[in-house]
C-alpha cells in the first residue's frame, strides 16, 4: 500500500516513519484486465493536520477493473509517527 502526502508538517515535527498496517490486500481482477496492479494507493494523507504521532484511516483509491476480495475493506489504518526537532546548538 502506497501513501500519498500532502503538506508539511509544523517546523518543530519531523517524520519518523508513515505505514498502513494493513501490508497485504487481496484484489479481483477480471481476466481481460492486462493491468494487475503491484501495490494500491491510499487518499493522500494532509501532514499539515498532524501534531503528534496518530493513527488514520484513509480509503484505497482503486484503479478501474479492480476490485477487494470480500475479506478486505476499502479502508486502511495508517500510522504517522512524528517527533519534536532536536536543535543542534
Amino acid at each position: 500500500v502506497k501513501i500519498p502526502i500532502d503538506g508539511q508538517l509544523s517546523d518543530d515535527l519531523e517524520l519518523v516513519s508513515i505505514n498502513a498496517q494493513q501490508k497485504n490486500i487481496s484484489i479481483l481482477t477480471s481476466e481481460s484486465n492486462q493491468s494487475i496492479p503491484d501495490s494500491l494507493v491510499t487518499e493522500p494523507v494532509d501532514l499539515s493536520t498532524i501534531n503528534e504521532t496518530t493513527k488514520i484511516s484513509k480509503q484505497l483509491v482503486l484503479p478501474p477493473g479492480v476490485t477487494l476480495a470480500q475479506e478486505n475493506s476499502q479502508e486502511v489504518d495508517i500510522i504517522i509517527e512524528v517527533r519534536k526537532k532536536t536543535i543542534n546548538k
